[in-house]
């Protein structure tokens, strides 16, 4: 009896190791997917990053102009961003005149998967770009800018901008007299109503280019949304142009009252001066000798020629003559 229990013992650990060796195979076989799953993985997110810089690149390069099936540049983007990879491929395709779309493709070799009668895999990412002028969107500062300001024109004669300007809000009572006066509505002061509870207005440009409409908010004050979240101080430090609404009609008067925008304008706000509430930034006088006492909001800064990426913003081709527009990722 005793021999028989030994031998019993004996097939019990051969059947066991048996059990394991087949666990650890299965185990080690999970694994080896797993690495290979996962270096796919991976390798289709640096396809991805490689598409997205491809197809910005491509339209930073044409734009405002017509888009250009550049597959060479695109492809040596995708290689940039793709590691040890000289098979990665970028290939350009025009959608429309102001539209890109970039597939990064490779071939992805496994080390494991093999087993299972898969040697590689096919891997793409497509990034698709656009540009044009802004028409619709949230302007980040919710003011507006006449079409005068625009211009600096000064007794109906435009004056060529070169480098900072002074923009002052104008006061329906203010005896300045000065050329842009008659732009703004009576009590509007360049405020536009705030959306969303946010420091910003909503903007919507008719693509015709008949222009569209914002509307104004009365009292000097800015908005109080703009209190805890000073928007206009964000946008000094950052030096970075800000997209604001120009507008060239303000039919009406007083809150909500409709103003005709007409465009967008890029604007570097180096500094400011609103009065009873925000007060003067980045230091009093900023804007310079008050030219009337009923004048007492002022912004300080420049027009640029500029490109955004403002992700947010609804676009039109570019015209010739346009000097703001905006690139943006698109689906």
């Amino acid at each position: 009896m005793r021999r028989l229990s030994l031998v019993r013992a004996d097939r019990e650990k051969g059947a066991v190791a048996i059990v394991v060796a087949l666990v650890m195979t299965l185990l080690l076989l999970c694994l080896g997917i797993a690495i290979d799953l996962g270096a796919s993985y991976w390798k289709r997110q640096e396809l991805q990053n490689g598409a997205d810089a491809a197809a910005l690149a491509l339209a930073q390069g044409v734009a405002p102009g017509a888009c250009v099936p550049d597959s060479v540049t695109a492809t040596s983007w995708v290689q940039g961003n793709v590691r040890n990879d000289v098979i990665a491929t970028g290939t350009a395709t025009c959608l429309a005149v102001n539209k890109v779309s970039v597939r990064a493709a490779t071939v992805q070799q496994h080390w494991f998967l093999p087993i299972m009668g898969r040697g590689s895999s096919d891997i793409a990412a497509d990034a698709t770009v656009m540009w044009g002028v802004p028409i619709a969107g949230e302007a980040s500062l919710p003011i507006a800018i006449s079409e005068c300001s625009f211009l600096h024109r000064v007794d109906g004669v435009d004056v060529p901008i070169d480098g900072n300007i002074t923009i002052w809000m104008d006061h329906p009572s203010d005896p300045f007299g000065d050329a842009c006066h008659e732009a703004y509505p009576d009590g509007g002061f360049g405020w536009l109503k705030t959306v969303g509870g946010k420091c910003a207005a909503r903007i919507d440009i008719a693509a015709d280019g008949t222009g569209g409409v914002g509307y104004s908010k009365t009292g000097t004050p800015q908005p109080d949304e703009c209190q805890p979240d000073n928007s206009f101080k964000r946008a000094v430090l950052s030096g970075e142009p800000v997209l604001i609404p120009i507008f060239d009609v303000a039919p009406g008067g007083g809150n909500g009252a409709p103003i005709s925008i007409s465009r967008f304008a890029a604007f570097i706000l180096r500094g400011y001066d609103i009065h009873n509430k925000l007060g003067a930034y980045p230091a009093s006088g900023i804007c310079g000798t008050k030219p009337s006492s009923e004048l007492k909001s002022c912004l300080y800064g420049e027009f640029v020629e500029y490109l955004s990426f403002e992700a947010g913003m609804e676009l039109v081709a570019p015209k010739p003559g346009d000097q703001t527009y905006v690139i943006k990722m698109t689906d």
